[in-house]
């Protein structure tokens, strides 16, 4: 089986790693010059995980 790669899959893995490591989506977007819609899920995901860690820690 054959995996063949493109250059929009690398930038799309590219941004979405920076944005989930904490770069401003906005600033990255800026970069590579893109619209943000594609990477707000990470985004999103990322806060749901924060968020989630939160409620953990007042819980105890």
């Amino acid at each position: 089986m054959e995996t063949t790669y493109r250059i929009h899959d690398l930038r799309h893995t590219f941004v979405t790693r920076l944005i989930e490591a904490g770069a401003d989506p906005k600033t990255t977007a800026d970069l590579v010059r893109l619209t943000l819609s594609p990477y707000t899920r990470a985004e999103t995901r990322k806060r749901t995980l924060l968020l989630s860690k939160d409620e953990e820690k007042q819980a105890i």
